[in-house]
């Protein structure tokens, strides 16, 4: 099949008080390969039918979740009353779940190493719930479509607190295919919990590789494949999300070389190029630019 192209952003977050949007396809016809500007979440909820990206395709039905990030492009074939409800994230709103579920080893298995692998052919990211799980997870799903219908009875904020439970449930059900796989993924998701957890503490190489009870080399190598990053950055990051949320803290309303030093930068002209690199902003831009967002 040929290529649909990107799915825009604007397209369906029309209204800039809702970052998460639940889209319902009861009978989705076959659609060709295609991408978007955010993240999905797909819930089979009935029928069946075949779930293609570029490294291959499965087929899907009732209980089968599907976790699709931004860089990948999928499609559906041969959909004989799929019903799928698909959860759509803009990207900031993955960032604060990251802060929010980053401590839990699970998380990172199926957002973080997943999403690098899917985008490099290797994913093979496989949820299927139970019944009554489906029916909870549907509930949920039906829950966070209302509160889409009352964006100013803060129904933008009631969705983002069902989106974490969705997706510390999903986290925690979420098993890779490969055995092998799984306790590496076991150990790397707890080395990034604990950097997610505490990003200002100084932490060396050794030390992660440690945790991880692997040698040094062992551990870069595994670390690189598994985020695209190198530990170094990964901290860096790490650490800039962190700031990200203090800017935008009403309280404490600190500066921003006290920023840097809670963050683990001594030098705040550093944290400021370190910032700029991952943010793509400056902190004092970024602090504006939020400060004013709407929400």
């Amino acid at each position: 099949m040929q290529r649909r192209g990107n799915l825009q952003r604007e397209a369906f977050f029309s209204d800039p008080r809702l970052d998460v949007v639940i889209w319902r396809e009861r009978d989705q016809n076959p659609i060709k390969m295609h991408g978007h500007e955010f993240f999905e979440i797909v819930i089979v909820l009935g029928g069946t039918g075949m779930h293609f990206t570029p490294q291959g395709s499965r087929s899907i039905l009732a209980g089968d979740v599907l976790v699709v990030n931004r860089k990948q492009s999928h499609g559906y074939r041969d959909t004989q009353g799929l019903d799928i409800a698909n959860i759509l994230v803009a990207d900031e709103v993955m960032r604060e779940a990251e802060a929010a579920l980053g401590s839990m080893p699970g998380y990172h298995a199926l957002f973080t190493l997943e999403s690098v692998r899917r985008s490099s052919g290797a994913g093979d990211a496989y949820i299927h719930l139970r019944t009554d799980e489906l029916a909870w997870v549907e509930n949920l799903v039906d829950s966070m479509e209302a509160e889409g219908q009352r964006p100013d009875d803060g129904g933008g904020a009631m969705i983002r607190v069902w989106l974490l439970l969705l997706l510390g449930f999903l986290a925690r059900r979420y098993q890779p295919r490969d055995k092998k796989r799984l306790s590496l993924d076991a150990r790397i998701g707890a080395v990034l919990a604990r950097i997610d957890k505490h990003p200002e503490h100084p932490v060396s190489l050794g030390q992660l590789a440690r945790e991880a009870a692997m040698s040094e080399r062992s551990f870069l190598r595994s670390f690189r494949e598994a985020t695209g990053l190198s530990p170094v950055d990964y901290v860096l990051r790490a650490r800039v999300r962190k700031a990200e949320r203090l800017l935008v803290a009403a309280q404490p309303r600190q500066s921003i070389t006290e920023i840097a030093f809670a963050c683990g930068f001594n030098d705040s002209n550093y944290f400021s190029r370190v910032f700029r690199r991952f943010a793509l902003y400056s902190p004092r831009d970024f602090r504006a630019t939020r400060s004013h967002a709407p929400r």
